[in-house]
């Protein structure tokens, strides 16, 4: 086994086991790489993948915070629009045949800002696309844990990819602000770049919090806490529904 590639190695070993458990994914603890929330990640990733005047495609509408990421690192963004089955895939096949496409940015699941969740079709066109034309892919993956209508699609990054697709999640959206933790996964390849340019803006983390949030995926108070939350998340939707109804 390689050496992890980040000094985070508690926390990426328990993030490694919990999302092997809940995502389907056949990693190792040097495919995971911790960071202060989901938005560093993004940063970082596309600032390995972004050279000026690269075209990159995202959904319209799309991650406002994002998009202004990618257009400071000189993207042309070319926006796929989003119905209630997610982006459209089709259109991205067209603009894929008559571009040279650098990157895509996609969510998937509970897209933001429109909640949507892309169909099983479509991701499988989608996929099938990302891997006939070698396109780097970001896969923004804020939100999976919260789900309590019924279980999540897999990720597409748990699927085979070749190495495409780098993953983006986040731990703040289910422990609250004080937990400021994302992460990436990635090859090991790609992660030995990502810790070079995030020891020029953050060499350490937050040892203390990364080691709580690790004993919480350890000990198994992550997964009763998620459970909880959406039973609650599941009462307050019904009875906003009701009282919608009565009126």
């Amino acid at each position: 086994m390689r050496k992890p590639v980040t000094e985070h190695y508690n926390l990426q070993t328990s993030l490694c086991n919990y999302l092997k458990q809940t995502r389907g994914f056949d990693i190792e603890t040097e495919n995971v790489f911790v960071t202060r929330g989901a938005q560093m990640a993004i940063y970082i990733a596309a600032s390995l993948i972004i050279r000026p005047g690269d075209k990159v495609i995202v959904s319209d509408p799309s991650y406002f915070i994002a998009n202004a990421v990618f257009e400071k690192l000189g993207a042309q963004l070319i926006p796929v629009p989003v119905d209630e089955e997610g982006m459209c895939t089709d259109m991205i096949e067209e603009i894929l045949k008559k571009n040279d496409i650098r990157m895509m940015y996609v969510i998937p699941h509970h897209h933001h800002p429109t909640t949507v969740t892309m169909s099983v079709e479509r991701r499988k066109h989608l996929l099938h696309l990302i891997n006939q034309y070698d396109i780097a892919v970001i896969e923004d993956d804020y939100d999976y844990d919260f789900q309590f209508k019924y279980d999540p699609y897999l990720p597409l990054a748990s699927d085979d990819h070749g190495g495409k697709i780098i993953y983006i999640g986040s731990l703040t959206k289910v422990l609250g602000t004080p937990f400021r933790l994302g992460y990436m996964i990635s090859t090991t390849e790609f992660l030995e770049e990502a810790n070079k340019m995030r020891r020029m803006i953050d060499i350490r983390g937050d040892v203390i919090i990364e080691e709580a949030a690790a004993n919480l995926i350890n000990n198994g108070d992550l997964t009763r806490h998620i459970q909880r939350s959406n039973k609650i998340y599941a009462q307050r939707c019904d009875f906003y529904l009701n009282c919608c109804l009565k009126n």
